[in-house]
């Protein structure tokens, strides 16, 4: 009985801590997100940014910028393969995607709103050209030249 008691408990707070990493609101105001979706592993579009990103890495993390990846089923978060994936719920690749398109990259701002939606890879110059116009940006950058005065 015990035994059952305390099983229960350890799926119930895996399956919380899991539900918890899916929720990408918790990164408003702390980070910028890019979410790629893709229907497989296998597609070239995701193999092609992800090769993007990894090659701008620190302009990313300059720029507070967060990486999910998102299939039907299963999610993760950052570029590198000591990423592991993980489970998803069912809606989570719903409730990004927005077209039939196989392939989709959003860029959501610090206040959680998509900035950008395409349905074709895009460049770490473009993103970094959004993402250095929006006003919160820019008094980031704004503060960093104050601090290397």
């Amino acid at each position: 009985m015990i035994f059952t008691r305390i099983f229960l408990l350890t799926i119930f707070v895996n399956l919380s801590n899991n539900l918890l990493s899916q929720d990408l609101t918790r990164h408003r105001w702390e980070n910028r997100l890019i979410v790629i979706l893709s229907q497989d592993f296998d597609d070239p579009n995701l193999t092609s940014q992800l090769n993007e990103f990894n090659n701008f890495r620190p302009g990313l993390d300059e720029r507070k910028v967060l990486v999910y990846q998102i299939i039907p089923g299963k999610f993760k978060q950052g570029l590198s393969d000591q990423h592991k994936w993980e489970a998803a719920s069912a809606d989570l690749f719903a409730k990004y995607k927005s077209t039939e398109s196989s392939f989709e990259v959003l860029l959501i701002g610090l206040d959680g709103g998509v900035k950008l939606r395409k349905k074709e890879p895009i460049s770490c110059e473009e993103i970094f050209r959004i993402i250095d116009s929006m006003p919160m940006r820019r008094r980031e950058m704004e503060r960093q030249d104050r601090n290397r005065r």
